[in-house]
């Protein structure tokens, strides 16, 4: 089969044609497969890095070098294809995952960091800092990185002004990388992603400090929001504010007209209740319950539910 498809690809198309490149790509994932089922997978290698030299398919070229255990050429490939020019801007983070990848299998968690490192400053999200810091966890350098990675998302300041070496010199080793744009286009401080770290970081501190309130933020899930989410990180520090939050979630959710959506408003009641109660204001909370029962006395089904915050049975005639 393999020889077929390489048949059909140097031009012995049954309608007398001759194959194009795009031919060529086509059949590509097929005749690597074939060939390396047949036994021949130097003659597959030899082939995808044909495609990789001059069609950059590069990262199904690397994928079949680690498919057949070629760990050392791989790696090299990556290091050698991160400087091509791209369509895409995440393809290099692809090529950074895969070399990740490689290393996992060696326990090098030092360089594993640094990848996850450079991986993170290309893309800062939530994800990619979980998984650089549960790599630093491991390489027990998470306490030193820290603070630079909050100094380049609150000001913008970069760890290493320059695009080669460490990328937190002293602390990582070099990756063997070196590649333009280094770091992602962020506007600083990077308040919402500083917001998610600290909520995943259980700092209540950091969590009230880059809280942004916004009356307007949509809802998408009211059962996973963030203001929600914002709410319980901080509502030990900063009692206040975080009954604020529950109240301006449950309004929100009432104003809907939504039945279905008057749990969960009852349920940022009933957390703003406890909270109201542990600081002492629940007095003030009991008259903001008994305003809200007296502006929503026609939403019938919202007021027994939250018949249960009082700790009534609700008993449904409707």
């Amino acid at each position: 089969m393999a020889d077929s498809l390489l048949g059909k690809n140097k031009g012995e198309r049954e309608d007398g044609g001759s194959s194009s490149e795009g031919d060529l790509l086509n059949y590509a994932d097929w005749i690597e497969m074939a060939l390396k089922r047949s036994g021949r997978g130097d003659k597959a290698i030899e082939f995808a890095r044909r495609l990789a030299e001059e069609q950059d398919r590069d990262l199904p070229f690397i994928s079949l070098l680690l498919q057949l255990n070629r760990k050392t050429e791989a790696i090299e490939w990556i290091k050698k294809s991160v400087y091509k020019e791209r369509f895409s801007p995440y393809e290099p983070i692809q090529l950074f995952e895969t070399l990740r990848t490689i290393y996992e299998g060696s326990g090098d968690w030092l360089m594993i960091t640094a990848l996850d490192s450079e991986i993170f400053m290309r893309n800062s999200s939530l994800y990619h800092y979980k998984n650089m810091m549960a790599s630093a966890e491991k390489a027990g350098v998470s306490d030193s990185i820290r603070p630079y990675i909050h100094a380049f998302l609150k000001d913008g300041i970069p760890p290493n002004s320059s695009e080669e070496g460490s990328i937190i010199p002293g602390i990582l080793p070099e990756t063997g990388v070196s590649l333009d744009r280094r770091y992602a286009q962020v506007n600083y401080p990077a308040r919402d992603l500083l917001l998610e770290m600290a909520i995943n970081g259980n700092d209540p501190k950091e969590a009230f400090l880059w809280y942004n309130p916004n009356p307007r933020r949509v809802i998408n899930n009211p059962r996973d929001c963030l203001d929600d989410r914002i709410a319980d990180a901080i509502v030990k520090k900063n009692p206040e504010p975080a009954i604020m939050i529950w109240k301006r979630l449950a309004e929100t959710l009432i104003n809907l007209k939504n039945p279905e959506l008057y749990v969960v408003a009852v349920s940022f009641l009933m957390k703003g209740k406890a909270a109201s109660q542990k600081s002492g204001k629940s007095a003030e909370f009991e008259e903001y319950i008994l305003h809200l029962k007296t502006e929503h006395a026609k939403k019938r089904r919202f007021i027994q539910v939250l018949a249960v915050l009082e700790g009534k049975r609700i008993i449904d005639d409707m």
